[in-house]
């Protein structure tokens, strides 16, 4: 699968980070951060969940394309990550503009195309309606997972749970 090189930055337990650049001078990193605890201390799980996120560290210095390296590239460095069957991504995608409901699309088209059916996603949406907005989750990991039916419930338990409470 062709893409941008990318290289190793940080790994540890708490995270894991990835960077590369683009061919116009664009520098990102992909970052893996541990989110275990959302799912409790109980989950044996839950220490192998982490939050993925995408920075701009660096604009590009020539006019960008919108080819399909960048999506490319991070689809290799999922691949990457996921190596360990037993790792799992919490996707929360980003509200702070508004613009959740095309991130969210963009998202999930990445992964439509680009999942060669070893993974699973399961969506998830969490309605605040004293802030008038969803948040929009996903939980991905790999169809070999060893704990995939548990992970799946508790997950969906969760995000019940939190639109239960609002």
């Amino acid at each position: 699968m062709p893409g941008y090189s990318f290289e190793t930055l940080e790994v540890t337990t708490q995270r894991v980070v990835f960077r590369f650049r683009t061919s116009a001078g664009a520098e990102y990193t992909v970052e893996f951060k541990s989110t275990g605890y959302v799912f409790g201390e109980a989950e044996s799980w839950a220490d192998a969940c982490y939050e993925f996120s995408i920075r701009l560290q660096k604009p590009p210095v020539l006019p960008a394309s919108l080819g399909t390296q960048i999506p490319l590239t991070i689809a290799a460095i999922f691949r990457a990550f996921f190596q360990e069957r037993e790792k799992i991504i919490l996707y929360l995608c980003e509200t702070d503009d508004r613009r959740q409901l095309a991130r969210v699309r963009k998202f999930n088209r990445w992964f439509a195309e680009f999942n060669r059916g070893e993974f699973l996603k399961i969506d998830g949406i969490i309605h605040d309606p004293e802030q008038r907005v969803d948040y929009h989750n996903s939980l991905i990991f790999r169809k070999d997972h060893p704990m995939r039916e548990r992970v799946e419930t508790v997950f969906n338990e969760l995000i019940q749970r939190f639109n239960a409470e609002k």
